[in-house]
């Protein structure tokens, strides 16, 4: 049992998944039948941590109405909001980190964990008695990258093998100038001392030089040769919910873990066909003739699937939406109440909640629809591009890139976008 303090960082604007972090909080987004940040709050509860502060902004009050005071998942969850309203205002990591201790204290060694992350296979109890063996004054988890292309973007740091001590860090290195693949995965543990002395020392410079404290990788870069820094390698998934494709690809790996489950209350054909492993069928769906359902995939409950489509696999489909006759939608995920009609294509794209695909549609890969978007017969939206909430692409009409609202917060429809329901 581990008995330590928690602080999520989850006050970021998630601009990069726009539109759909309009709607709903980057940590709320749905990986395979669960809002990501509960997955989080699981681990860390399994591991006997139950004092759980939340760092929010003053827009994401949907955090709080979902997550209540946390006993529902076995723990005691605060808040604290910083006062920003935009991405440009906002404290970044470092400054939330300090605002919400200037506001609730330190009370010994704290886990300090970027909400956006999706972990699996991180021993928390493991993780915390290196730490302690350690006698660093902080832990970084780190994650060896398959793909060293990748090193760009994460902080990159290159550890003594024997005891873990991290030699070098380094922001968001060059390919061919990282000393490793080891990516800092924003999990670590901090020493109390550092948070009362290191940390406020820090950001006291980085403001008399007019910057902003933003980067938890610039902090490690600047201290790494000032005082003992350790990494902790784990094996197993991590990633976070950025931006469509890394979002896309965390909800396929979790998929992985799924195991079958058919509700009783649903009506399916005899000539539907349901292959694969981890199928998750929930109660009140309607699967019609011919369809083929290939595992993993995921149809929530009050979904009808009409005849001759194809689901499947890494599809994640939620509740009360409907999928037309002939239809394909593959390694996608399918918000509430979505409406698509006969032979659309969707691969590895997000559909917001609400919107409407009409017939002869295609939605390539990593692309977002927003919510409450159309797209009218015959359209054809390419990849990566994103498609704005309450936009219509007129019929047969073509993008590439983005249809943007620029001012819609401004708008009676940001209004609505605040106050709608999240997809749970």
């Amino acid at each position: 049992m581990v008995k330590l303090r928690a602080i999520l960082l989850a006050g970021g604007y998630g601009t990069r998944l726009n539109p759909l972090s309009y709607r709903t909080p980057k940590c709320l987004m749905p990986i395979a039948g669960k809002a990501n940040i509960v997955y989080l709050i699981e681990m860390l509860r399994d591991a006997g941590i139950k004092d759980i502060i939340l760092s929010l902004n003053v827009t994401q009050k949907k955090v709080k109405e979902f997550l209540g005071d946390g006993s529902k998942f076995g723990v005691k969850m605060d808040y604290v909001f910083e006062q920003s309203s935009s991405d440009k205002d906002k404290l970044g990591a470092i400054g939330a980190l300090q605002y919400v201790i200037s506001n609730c204290g330190i009370k010994g060694d704290t886990l300090v964990i970027g909400a956006d992350n999706f972990i699996y296979g991180l021993d928390v109890s493991k993780f915390n008695a290196f730490h302690k063996k350690s006698g660093g004054l902080a832990t970084i988890a780190l994650y060896n990258l398959v793909d060293k292309s990748k090193v760009e973007q994460f902080g990159i740091a290159s550890i003594d093998e024997k005891t873990g001590k991290v030699l070098k860090f380094q922001e968001k290195p060059k390919v061919e100038e990282a000393v490793s693949r080891l990516a800092s995965t924003l999990f670590y543990q901090i020493d109390e001392k550092f948070l009362r002395e290191n940390l406020p020392r820090y950001v006291n410079e980085k403001k008399s030089r007019g910057e902003k404290p933003d980067k938890i990788g610039d902090l490690w870069q600047y201290f790494v040769n000032k005082i003992p820094i350790f990494g902790y390698v784990f094996e197993g998934i991590w990633g976070d919910v950025g931006n469509a494709e890394t979002y896309i690809g965390v909800n396929k790996e979790v998929m992985n873990f799924l195991k079958r489950k058919i509700e009783k209350n649903i009506k399916i054909s005899e000539d539907a066909f349901i292959s694969g492993n981890g199928v998750v069928i929930g109660n009140g769906v309607v699967i019609e003739d011919g369809v083929k359902i290939k595992g993993p995939a995921i149809i929530e409950d009050n979904c009808v699937i009409k005849k001759n489509a194809v689901i499947g696999p890494y599809t994640y489909i939620l509740h009360d939406t409907q999928i037309g006759e002939k239809s394909i939608v593959m390694g996608s995920i399918i918000f509430e109440k979505v409406k698509i009609g006969a032979k659309v294509r969707c691969e590895d794209c997000i559909i917001d909640g609400l919107s409407e695909i009409e017939d002869n549609s295609i939605v390539e890969h990593h692309s977002i629809i927003g919510y409450k978007a159309k797209l009218r017969e015959g359209c054809r939206v390419f990849a990566r591009s994103k498609i704005w909430p309450y936009m219509v692409l007129e019929k047969e009409g073509i993008t590439e890139g983005e249809v943007t609202f620029p001012e819609i917060m401004n708008t009676n429809f940001g209004k609505e976008l605040e106050e709608s329901k999240y997809w749970c």
